[in-house]
């Protein structure tokens, strides 16, 4: 569970799992200070770091050297009623094509990718 904390900073919020935590911001022209990350930001980097960690452990798993890689990895909002993640594996050194056409089916089964592609409905819970 992640839990949002407003502060006396308008828009700025700590965010945290009782472990790790980090901040949101809205953007300046928002009227935020741009102190943390967008909050569309932070959907991007949950799909981008579950990438990354899905390809590492599947490679590891496998026993498959990969080399340094990036996931870069955007949302477009353009469409009214359609959400488009756009994202892509950069290698930073060689990889046989064998292996990069591997790592791409591996890629889109990561679980932050099932998880969006599904229907996605939203319920308020009281809180604790």
């Amino acid at each position: 569970m992640i839990i949002s904390k407003s502060t006396a900073t308008p828009f700025l919020t700590h965010f945290s799992n009782s472990q790790h935590g980090s901040v949101s911001d809205a953007p300046l022209e928002k009227g935020g200070k741009s102190a943390g990350f967008r909050p569309h930001e932070l959907l991007e980097a949950s799909l981008a770091c579950c990438m990354n960690i899905w390809l590492r452990m599947y490679a590891d798993e496998h026993k498959i050297e990969l080399p340094p890689f990036e996931i870069h990895v955007s949302v477009n909002r353009e469409k009214p009623h359609e959400t488009i993640f756009g994202y892509s594996i950069v290698w930073l050194g060689a990889i046989e094509p064998e292996t990069r056409a591997l790592m791409a089916k591996v890629a889109d089964t990561c679980s932050v990718r099932q998880t969006l592609s599904c229907n996605i409905s939203f319920q308020e819970e009281q809180a604790h």
